[in-house]
């Protein structure tokens, strides 16, 4: 996809891994907007990269603090990218402690809550606005990017005494078993196909490993 006039919504892009990706588009060109609940981070970014990005209070998991952030990017640009680096450990204990109490429900559901409905909805509600677009030359309106954890590839983070499966180690080997390198269809809707296939590259810098992931996604 070409970036020349695109925007971007960065959600979680005040953090580590978010402000490395505004940072990143905002030196191509690219109009950005850092949807993010801290207001006091997302405003330093703001004023260090100018008028080309724009900071949004506000959860990922909150319709009207979403819509607000498509509708700020929409007056930077043609609105085609949506990032999801909303990631913050939630430390789960065990299953069952050893006085035999069971994990609180609540530790699941507010891992789930950000992990995995929170990008959801920024997904579902980019899509939408992408929709509208009008397609490039190669059929693209939109690309969504989602993160996640290297510990997804394996049986847990090395900092509780797991070391890192191989899979993560070698560049040539970071899909999982099963995973095919080609774009995986989707089916067709309302004449709005879409493909996608993940990239995982540990080996990369942060920026570089998005980068990475837009080229091998197409809507």
């Amino acid at each position: 996809m070409r970036l020349e006039g695109r925007s971007a919504v960065i959600a979680g892009g005040a953090g580590g891994l978010g402000s490395a990706t505004v940072r990143h588009l905002s030196n191509l060109g690219v109009g950005v907007v850092v949807l993010d609940p801290d207001r006091e981070r997302s405003a330093v970014l703001e004023e260090e990269l100018g008028d080309r990005v724009r900071a949004v209070g506000g959860d990922i998991n909150d319709d009207e603090a979403v819509g607000a952030a498509i509708s700020a990017a929409r007056s930077l640009g043609a609105f085609s990218i949506a990032v999801s680096a909303t990631g913050v450990v939630i430390r789960s204990p065990r299953l069952v402690d050893a006085d035999g109490s069971p994990i609180a429900k609540e530790v699941l559901l507010a891992n789930l809550e950000l992990h995995v409905v929170g990008p959801f909805n920024l997904a579902r509600l980019a899509a939408a606005a992408f929709a509208v677009n009008e397609p490039d030359e190669d059929g693209q309106r939109g690309v969504i990017v989602q993160t996640a954890s290297i510990s997804a590839f394996g049986p847990g983070p090395p900092d509780r005494g797991h070391p890192l499966p191989e899979a993560a180690r070698a560049p040539e080997r970071v899909r999982p078993p099963g995973r095919s390198d080609r774009p995986q269809p989707l089916p067709q809707r309302g004449g709005h196909p879409a493909r996608c296939r993940d990239a995982a590259r540990p080996d990369d810098g942060l920026a570089d490993a998005l980068v990475a992931a837009w080229l091998s996604c197409e809507q």
